[in-house]
């Protein structure tokens, strides 16, 4: 969404990704999970997010805890990026081993 910086409306009532009709929970929580990765969005399938805030806070703070374990655990690791001169980022790659699995390459299919 960050394509969208000037979103504030979005209609997802006919998308078959909406639970709106499944259980109110779950949709609610689908609702957070809108307002927090889209911060732009005033409403949502018409509605604006007031009587979401408690869904919202929640999904934040477990969202927050997540990224605080992640990074306390020092679990993902940063890859640095190499640029070259031109500026533009140069990666390396290296050839996967090759293998001899016993498959006769000299037949072909027909």
């Amino acid at each position: 969404m960050y394509r969208c910086p000037s979103l504030e409306h979005l209609n997802l009532m006919k998308n078959p990704c909406n639970p709106v009709f499944t259980n109110q929970t779950v949709y609610s929580q689908f609702r957070a999970k809108f307002a927090l990765w889209v911060p732009t969005l005033k409403t949502l399938d018409g509605t604006n997010f007031n009587d979401d805030q408690s869904f919202i806070a929640k999904m934040k703070a477990q969202e927050q805890s997540k990224m605080a374990r992640v990074k306390g655990d020092g679990g993902l690791a940063t890859i640095p990026e190499e640029k070259g001169s031109s500026g533009v980022k140069q990666v390396s790659y290296s050839s996967l081993p090759s293998r001899d699995d016993g498959v006769d390459k000299s037949v072909k299919a027909q």
